[in-house]
């Protein structure tokens, strides 16, 4: 075998190649979040200047829908990557440290099921909506194709999801605020 295969055998097994992987997954989803973003707002401007006008922009309400579905699935792996999403616990700062572990582990399983489940609900409508050929209603194209990239980047969450979750289940720290479990006198 070659010296250049046994290197790239080896990045391969390495954990760099983990992170570049997952820099690349992260600069992809922020890329085209950050796209449609742009291209909603864009299209939002020249809209409403349009419509002052008399001369509104053909379909744009269809090019808003289509760019808020890809920024919210696109954005999404980010949430989960950063553990940037909201959790609401009214005493989880009262938790002692082993309750708090606890915890963040069922939120954490619940977080990579809710995610996977969510990836299969949409990759089952884009096969229904493919079966149906179905249409969007202005440009009159198909729109399984975008369900399906909506499907992509919920796979892409559930990643991220577990590799979150593979430090939750790992992490002994307990959360900053908590309760030590033996009482100080």
């Amino acid at each position: 075998m070659s010296r250049l295969g046994v290197r790239v055998r080896a990045f391969a097994r390495s954990p760099l190649m983990l992170q570049t992987f997952n820099r690349w997954l992260g600069w992809i989803c922020a890329a085209i979040s950050g796209l449609s973003l742009i291209l909603m707002t864009l299209v939002a401007f020249i809209d409403s200047i349009g419509r002052q006008i008399g001369k509104p922009l053909p379909g744009a309400g269809e090019y808003v829908t289509f760019a808020l579905m890809i920024f919210f699935f696109a954005a999404m792996p980010l949430v989960m990557r950063d553990d940037a999403h909201i959790r609401v616990g009214l005493f989880s700062d009262l938790y002692k440290p082993r309750l708090t572990r606890i915890e963040r582990r069922f939120t954490g399983l619940f977080e990579v099921f809710a995610m996977a489940g969510l990836g299969w609900m949409m990759f089952d409508q884009a096969g229904r909506l493919d079966r149906f050929g179905t249409l969007s209603v202005y440009f009159e194209i198909p729109m399984a194709p975008w369900t399906y990239a909506s499907a992509g980047f919920c796979a892409v969450a559930v990643w991220f999801a577990v590799l979150g979750l593979r430090h939750v289940l790992t992490d002994r720290g307990p959360h900053p605020h908590a309760l030590p479990d033996e009482e100080n006198p």
